[in-house]
């Protein structure tokens, strides 16, 4: 009867850690964020002489750097804005300082291309689409 009542304990012990350790990993899961939680716009403030050939060479050399690898999802500049905008799109790790990520980003460019232009940093919401972003994938919701 005593041996009875240990696996008992034990049993009851063994659940109960089971439990507690499955809503711990429920607490840690990542939040599912929309796209559009993960969107930036970033406004360029061309001089207003710049010859299209060199805004075209400097747009060409938009690259994410090395420290950006792995929480930008990607970015464009849409043609109909003629370089007006960047948008940046983070993967749901970046999501909650893309505001902050999306300066850095272009201070590292500007610090590497030359006649880099002044920039602004949006705050407004930015719907996915063809004419912004529109990458798809299991990391948004």
């Amino acid at each position: 009867m005593f041996r009875n009542r240990i696996w008992k304990i034990i049993l009851v012990l063994i659940s109960a850690i089971a439990l507690l350790q499955g809503c711990n990993e429920a607490g840690e899961r990542e939040v599912a964020y929309s796209r559009s939680d993960c969107i930036a716009r970033v406004d360029f403030n061309w001089p207003k002489n710049i010859p299209y050939d060199e805004k075209v060479e400097i747009k060409h050399q938009i690259r994410i750097p090395d420290f950006l690898r792995g929480v930008v999802a990607g970015y464009t500049l849409p043609r109909h804005e003629n370089g007006a905008s960047i948008y940046i799109q983070y993967y749901p790790k970046g999501c909650d300082q893309k505001y902050g990520l999306s300066g850095k980003f272009m201070n590292e460019l500007r610090s590497k291309i030359d006649g880099f232009p002044d920039f602004t940093v949006s705050k407004d919401v930015i719907e996915p689409s063809t004419r912004t972003i529109d990458l798809t994938g299991s990391s948004w919701k």
